[in-house]
């Protein structure tokens, strides 16, 4: 299995309820019909911290669907609100 991290600060002057929509729009219309997606959440650290976890279930799951997603409205949606340069993102691989 593969977890994937993606931590960001907002956008300045992104309201947390705009980010919200994008990120459920992400959630609920582009991501759960994709090849070897698992689960995936948000969360917020009291600091505007954001994280997103995607559990997939190989690594080539997870390039396929990034490799794809850059094209689709709410992935270039969700990216505007975020600063870029706060961006990073990581996969992991579990052991078991």
């Amino acid at each position: 299995m593969v977890i994937e991290t993606l931590t960001f600060r907002l956008a300045a002057g992104t309201g947390r309820d705009d980010f919200v929509a994008a990120d459920k729009a992400w959630q609920n219309e582009l991501i759960p019909n994709r090849g070897g997606y698992l689960r995936r959440t948000t969360a917020c650290s009291d600091d505007g911290l954001w994280l997103v976890t995607t559990l997939w279930a190989t690594p080539a799951d997870a390039e396929a669907f990034r490799a794809t997603a850059e094209a689709s409205d709410q992935v270039r949606r969700f990216f505007s609100l975020i600063d870029g340069s706060s961006v990073d993102r990581r996969i992991f691989t579990t052991l078991d």
